[in-house]
């Protein structure tokens, strides 16, 4: 399962032999198992699939669990499948009359991004488009 663990600088480097020793890792309780026998605190970070959501409500609360919950439920997704979102565009810098706004939401896995590139994301109601985040050069 594991072809080789470092230590860098705010944590650990992981190299796995496939992808069922990713998903054993973030099941249960084997990443605090594995951070005790490191004897450090470790926070996990898997890999995130960055979709681009376009004219979401600004209304929507990107910072709240229950919110994106919501959003899971009302697209059909997968509970727990979107990990974070967040404003492109920083909040204080939208206009006050702006009624839409883009936003990047990160999903737990590739399905679950796959699925809200064909189904679409629906956040109040509305069915919006996503599409994947190209890294920056």
């Amino acid at each position: 399962m594991f072809i080789s663990a470092r230590k860098i600088t705010g944590g650990a480097l992981l190299y796995l032999s496939h992808e069922q020793g990713a998903k054993w890792m973030k099941d249960g309780d084997h990443t605090k198992e594995w951070a005790r026998k490191w004897e450090a605190d470790i926070k996990v970070n898997f890999e995130a699939y960055e979709m681009i959501v376009e004219f979401v409500p600004v209304l929507q609360d990107l910072g709240n669990d229950e919110s994106l919950r919501e959003v899971e439920r009302v697209s059909s997704l997968k509970e727990g499948c979107i990990k974070r979102a967040r404003w492109i565009k920083p909040v204080e810098q939208q206009g006050s009359r702006q009624q839409v706004a883009h936003a990047i939401l990160s999903f737990n896995g590739p399905e679950s991004a796959n699925q809200a590139i064909s189904n679409r994301v629906i956040v109040q109601g509305k069915p919006l488009e996503a599409r994947r985040s190209l890294p920056e050069p």
